[in-house]
Order: structure tokens, then sequence, then C-alpha cells
């Protein structure tokens, strides 16, 4: 198959295809040619797509996926050596949800603390040129945001 049958049957886009591809994340995939020099893959990388994108939707980075992938492929990691992978990206997800429910609430009591003092509140995406602050503040749910004015 070619490669825009390839994207729409992986629910991504050619580029994104592509970008994996020249990373070697689809490995042979990709071994033939057609007569007009079109690349065609094979059901392999159909496959190989659908566990790149469950490998990122579990935290794995990309260059993690390459490497997991060669290891797996070569047949170099035990059953146990897989679930150590696993286990340990589970507990690096853990301690990210951890780090994100603390600065969660950071920012309620901040926004606690602001809406009880009167003054507003709003996220700065970059600072604003002198006499314009507040310009390119995005709100909150609440009205407010998160810099104190």
């Amino acid at each position: 198959m070619r490669i825009g049958e390839l994207a729409k049957r992986a629910g991504m886009t050619t580029e994104t295809v592509r970008f994996y591809e020249q990373r070697g994340l689809l490995g042979n995939a990709a071994s033939e040619r057609s007569e007009g020099n079109y690349r065609l893959y094979t059901e392999a990388a159909v496959e190989r797509l659908g566990i790149i994108t469950a490998a990122k939707k579990l935290g794995f980075s990309l260059a993690e996926i390459l490497e997991l992938g060669r290891l797996w492929q070569s047949g170099q990691l035990s059953p146990a050596a897989k679930d150590q992978v696993l286990c340990q990206k589970l507990l690096e997800l853990e301690h990210k949800r951890q780090v994100l429910e603390h600065l969660q609430t950071l920012i309620e009591r901040k926004l606690a603390a602001v809406a009880g003092s009167g003054h507003e509140l709003r996220l700065v995406s970059e600072p604003d040129p002198p006499g314009q602050r507040g310009s390119d503040a995005a709100p909150c749910r609440n009205g407010s945001s998160l810099e104190p004015s």
C-alpha cells in the first residue's frame, strides 16, 4: 500500500508517517518500491504505527519507542525485562501525576488568595511591553487569570 492509504488506516497524516519513517520508527516496513518509484508499505507498517500511537499515549518518548522497538524486534528483551520497562514507565507517570496534582493545588490556593484580595489574576504568555501590561492575558474559567495585576 502507498503512504496515503497507510496514513488513513493508521489514523494520521502522511507527514506524520514520513516523520516516523525518517526517524527509523517504521523499520523495514517500507522496503519495496512500485514501478512509479513510490514506497510500498506492508501490513507490518500499520501494526507498527498502532504500536507507536499506543506507546505515545502511555507516555513513551519517540526515542524510547525507537530503542524499545529495536530491542523488542531483536529478541533481546526477556518477558521479565519487558515487564520491567513497563513498570518503570508506570512509576514515571505516577511521579508526573503527583507533581501535576501538587501544581494544581498551588494554583488553586493562589486563585483563592487572589479572589479574596480583590486583585485580578491573569495568565501571561510573554512579558508585556511597558505601559501595556495585561494585553495578552488568558482568563481562567472563573473569569480571573494567573498573574496579579
